[in-house]
């Protein structure tokens, strides 16, 4: 249960993350696997033991590297990210900064709790706003 207007009452708890220490191939077997949806592919994220949130990897860069590599050697260790409590524009602020098709959110120990997708911010935030101003 989230208060209203924070990230936690948008954010979606299907995402995808792996280990730091899995390969490019076995991602790419587990998505297959897994087929998920268009709006949480975009991103894996890559979690140490404890969850918390260590990198990123997009999926271009999972299919143009070569499946033996770590997926930890690939990654961006720079992860934009909001914290479950934020105010909801604290996210559509990440989200237009970095050009992010979802953003991380993360709890008071930096464990990956879930991600807020630009499509929701837009459907449940934006829009909203921009009919009544219309």
């Amino acid at each position: 249960q989230y208060e209203d207007e924070t990230v936690g009452s948008i954010m979606s708890k299907e995402f995808i993350s792996v280990n730091l220490d899995i390969t490019v191939g076995e991602t790419i077997d587990m998505l297959k696997e897994m087929k998920p949806d268009e709006e949480v592919i975009h991103y894996v994220y890559i979690t140490n033991e404890e969850e918390q949130i260590k990198g990123v990897v997009s999926l271009r860069d999972l299919v143009i590297n070569e499946s033996n590599v770590k997926i930890k050697e690939i990654m961006d260790e720079i992860v934009s990210r909001v914290r479950h409590e934020d105010k909801i524009n604290e996210a559509i602020e990440v989200a237009a900064k970095y050009d992010l098709n979802s953003v991380p959110v993360v709890d008071e120990e930096e464990k990956l709790v879930g991600i807020v997708i630009i499509h929701d911010l837009i459907d449940e935030f934006l829009y909203p706003l921009w009919k009544k101003k219309n």
